[in-house]
């Protein structure tokens, strides 16, 4: 009988060829994602005695339906969501298929193929309230690297792997009028889910939420966009002089983006009003 430390090596020497491969062929973001991912499930599989060359299929759904446990959750912890689910059946599905085709597991063939993603139903943003934003981003201590990333999820609406893989040039700070209003709309080039490419008007999206708070009663929002845009330029010119890739030094991991992903996100509402 093989002892689980030899298994445990051998898997993980598995998963360090895997990450090679699939860091040429997706973003860094997501290759960190889906080796987290495998990563867990390895552990929750050793603490069972479960084969990881060659597991049943009930363990492999099992794993992603597992509980969670935090200082937050009841003893018995929290089921994850839909859209945790099926991110870590996909990275199970990718990393068994790269396994699978080179002979790696024990299957005679892909049972991975069967685990069926849950739906994901679409919903609307559930924001934080605009006083606790404006509460938040008064505070001294942030510096203006946070302040930026804050400003693109509040006035912009982006995610927060979307504000870590910005680049210098993803920005565009003038550009063509948008809609026939009389505003520079700018162009902000990001990358959402799956390596789609999507360029929004970012500057003409600002402005309008910018109206929305000023109507609302938080007549700081326009100083505060102000400020923001001049930290925007401040950080887009440092990066090219200091001949960084990327806007933010932390694009390499989504710990590293502050919590902005639960921030307001403005997008499907601008979309709305507009269309």
């Amino acid at each position: 009988m093989v002892e689980v430390s030899v298994v445990e090596k051998s898997f993980a020497e598995r998963v360090d060829q895997w990450r090679a491969w699939l860091g040429e062929r997706r973003r860094p973001l997501t290759v960190d994602k889906y080796v987290a991912a495998v990563v867990s499930w390895q552990g929750w599989a050793g603490d069972r005695a479960i084969d990881v060359f060659a597991p049943p299929l009930g363990d492999l759904e099992a794993w992603s339906l597992r509980m969670r446990f935090d200082g937050r959750a009841s003893r018995e912890g929290s089921r994850p969501a839909a859209s945790t689910i099926k991110a870590d059946r996909t990275a199970l599905r990718v990393f068994y298929k790269w396994a699978f085709d080179r002979e790696y597991t024990g299957w005679e063939r892909d049972i991975t193929a069967l685990i069926a993603p849950p739906k994901v139903g679409d919903h609307l943003p559930n924001p934080v309230e605009d006083e606790v934003y404006w509460r938040f981003i008064e505070r001294p201590c942030w510096s203006y690297q946070v302040r930026v990333a804050f400003g693109f999820a509040y006035f912009c609406g982006l995610r927060a792997n979307e504000i870590g893989g910005l680049r210098p040039g993803d920005i565009d700070f003038g550009g063509e009028d948008v809609a026939g209003l009389d505003l520079d709309a700018g162009a902000l080039r990001i990358t959402r889910k799956g390596g789609r490419i999507q360029v929004l008007p970012w500057l003409l999206m600002a402005h309008w939420v910018v109206a929305q708070q000023v109507d609302a009663g938080w007549p700081m929002a326009e100083p505060e966009f102000a400020v923001w845009q001049r930290h925007v330029h401040r950080m887009s010119e440092d990066a090219v002089e200091e001949g960084r890739e990327w806007l933010f030094d932390w694009h390499l991991s989504a710990s590293g983006v502050p919590a902005v992903s639960n921030c307001v996100n403005k997008r499907l509402e601008y979309r709305r009003v507009t269309d």
